[in-house]
């Protein structure tokens, strides 16, 4: 009976962290990449070479996924990879799949402050539910846990830091107002 209810709590877990995947590409795709809000993490670098090399940023998302599930591999136990790996194709094929929806739907570039705010929340959302899996989100997730485990350093200081330089480099190509939404849209996110 034990071995039934932890594969369904797995199963239950895996759910979640797919809902989450599925909200954060859309959230992605609809707001983020229309409006330039560089965020962080590698979907802020993904949007940063889409605009300096026009690299498309599902591939991009997926090369740095890559990239951190070989560190992850590296340095990191087998739980916290396995997930990194999964998540590694899974966000990317997601970014792809979601691509399409701004067909659909256009964001007023007027009514940017409401949207950064609801992109908050509801990205808030969505990494509650993946942290309620258990899982990460993999990405430069990796690399802030890799400076804990060998440097002490905490995993919230260094991601504060290397966001802050992503963010930075996205106001250097998108400008401070921009900047200024995504470090808005980031607070709401942790809160």
């Amino acid at each position: 009976i034990k071995k039934i209810v932890d594969e369904n709590h797995k199963l239950y877990r895996m759910f979640l962290l797919f809902i989450s995947l599925l909200i954060s590409a859309i959230i992605y795709n609809m707001f983020l990449l229309p409006l330039n809000i560089v965020t962080g993490g590698t979907g802020g670098i993904a949007q940063i070479t889409l605009f300096v090399f026009d690299i498309d940023p599902a591939f991009m998302v997926l090369i740095l996924s890559l990239l951190c599930a070989t560190i992850s591999v590296a340095f990191l136990d087998f739980d916290k990879t396995a997930s990194t790996i999964v998540v590694s194709f899974l966000y990317p094929a997601m970014v792809k799949l979601t691509e399409p929806l701004v067909n659909y739907m256009t964001v007023n570039p007027n009514d940017i402050f409401i949207v950064v705010i609801i992109t908050g929340v509801i990205l808030g959302f969505a990494n509650g539910l993946m942290y309620k899996s258990g899982y990460s989100n993999g990405g430069l997730t990796v690399i802030t846990q890799t400076l804990y485990k060998y440097f002490h350093i905490p995993v919230g200081k260094s991601g504060m830091i290397i966001n802050g330089i992503i963010i930075l480099a996205g106001g250097y190509y998108f400008g401070i107002t921009a900047t200024i939404y995504a470090i808005i849209s980031l607070y709401i996110r942790s809160v």
